[in-house]
C-alpha cells in the first residue's frame, strides 16, 4: 500500500495524506492501495532470492578462500568479519538489481499509470 501511495506521491506531486484520501475515495476503495501487487510481488520475490543465495554463497566462498579449506567443520567454526560480511551484501546487492531493474521498471510505470489515471 505504501508504494502505491508514494508513486502517486511522485507523479500527482500532492501531500501524503491527500494522496492517501484520493487513492481512498477513488472507484475500487481500500482495494486501490493494492493496485499493482502481482506487478510488486513478481518483483520483489525473484529479487530477494538471488539476493540472499548470492549473499550466502559469497560468505561461504570467502570462509574457504579464508581457511584454505573445503572441511564442513572448519567452515561451522570460522568467523567472517563486519567488513567481509559487507563486502558479500555489496557484491550481491549489485548482482540482484542488475538482473532485477528492468522488471522494477516496469512496476513502476504500471504503478505510474494507474496513479495518473483516475
Amino acid at each position: 500500500p505504501l508504494q502505491v501511495i508514494k508513486t502517486k506521491q511522485q507523479v500527482m506531486q500532492w501531500s501524503m495524506k491527500k494522496t492517501a484520501v484520493d487513492t481512498f475515495r477513488q472507484a475500487g476503495g481500500i482495494r486501490n492501495f493494492y493496485a499493482g501487487f502481482g506487478a510488486h510481488f513478481f518483483c520483489d520475490a525473484p529479487g530477494r532470492v538471488i539476493y540472499f543465495t548470492a549473499y550466502e554463497f559469497l560468505k561461504r566462498y570467502a570462509l574457504t578462500r579464508k581457511t584454505n579449506t573445503i572441511d564442513k567443520n572448519s567452515l561451522y567454526n570460522a568467523k567472517l568479519t563486519i567488513h567481509e560480511r559487507m563486502l558479500c551484501a555489496g557484491i550481491a546487492g549489485q548482482l540482484c538489481w542488475s538482473l532485477i531493474f528492468p522488471l522494477d521498471v516496469i512496476r513502476c510505470k504500471i504503478y505510474a499509470n494507474a496513479a495518473q489515471c483516475k
